[in-house]
């Protein structure tokens, strides 16, 4: 896939959860080019730091591209802090993009945290060619980290939430009550899961996902020593019975029954 390494300005930034931060970048050249699935990396920001940090595109249109940055670290504290019209060096589109099923039915989107964010352009793709019906499925602490209801709502999407501080539940949990509880849910060969979060909570997903028979696709993130340009092999995701692949290469989404859960750190 064809990457650009575009200097992009910074259109506005502005806080939509506790600690989470969406922010809007002018880059027409990759905005052209961003399919479902795909991510790109931006220079560092924190004094000293040498690696590209790797983002998900949460949304796009002709010109701009929308991330949303959890604040984890001098890094991404540093992108909370852009100002409007700064310059910003991004590089991307990186990985292959999401192939979305046309047979079926029922898509089940779960997210643990910020990894929701990765699933929106999905989301987007899911509604505007098929008929499928989506579940949202998102994991967070506490309800003040919710974010992106509305515009996965806006999509037609269910949206729903399971918080560990106030619900005392997981996401994993709440996806096991709705296989269990949905009475117009399709039978499980037409439905498919789509999951991103934490490896653990993925785990968990793929094995309840393995139990139903319905099939699971995995998002998985990483950090990357050379920003995603596929020099450093470092983010490597170990697969059953085969050679390892690598997210900038090979993903970042991958067949869940292929992953080697109990290897991947």
């Amino acid at each position: 896939m064809k990457k650009v390494v575009e200097q992009a300005t910074v259109v506005e930034v502005k806080t939509i959860a506790q600690g989470i931060v969406q922010a809007d970048l002018n880059c027409p050249q990759i905005a052209g080019l961003v399919l479902p699935g795909q991510f790109v990396t931006l220079e560092p920001g924190a004094t000293g730091s040498t690696c590209r940090r790797p983002f998900t595109v949460y949304s796009c249109d002709d010109t701009n591209i929308r991330l949303i940055i959890q604040i984890v670290g001098p890094n991404t504290k540093a992108c909370a802090n852009w100002q409007i019209k700064q310059p910003v060096e991004v590089l991307g589109p990186i990985g292959k993009p999401l192939s979305v099923n046309p047979s079926v039915e029922c898509f089940l989107l779960v997210a643990g945290g910020c990894g929701l964010a990765s699933l929106h352009l999905p989301a987007e793709q899911i509604a505007s060619t098929t008929k499928a019906r989506t579940i949202i499925v998102a994991g967070t602490k506490t309800k003040k980290q919710i974010f992106g209801q509305k515009d996965f709502e806006r999509l037609g999407s269910v949206f729903k939430f399971a918080t560990d501080a106030e619900d005392h539940k997981t996401a994993v949990e709440l996806l096991q009550e709705i296989l269990a509880g949905d009475n117009h849910l399709p039978n499980p060969g037409q439905m498919q899961i789509i999951t991103c979060g934490p490896v653990r909570m993925m785990q968990a997903v793929a094995k309840v996902a393995k139990d139903a028979g319905i099939s699971c696709l995995a998002y998985i993130e990483q950090v990357m020593g050379c920003g995603g340009l596929g020099a450093c092999k470092s983010c490597v995701v170990p697969i059953r019975g085969q050679m390892p692949k690598y997210i900038c290469q090979d993903g970042p989404v991958f067949p869940a029954e292929e992953v080697d859960w109990d290897e991947l750190t």
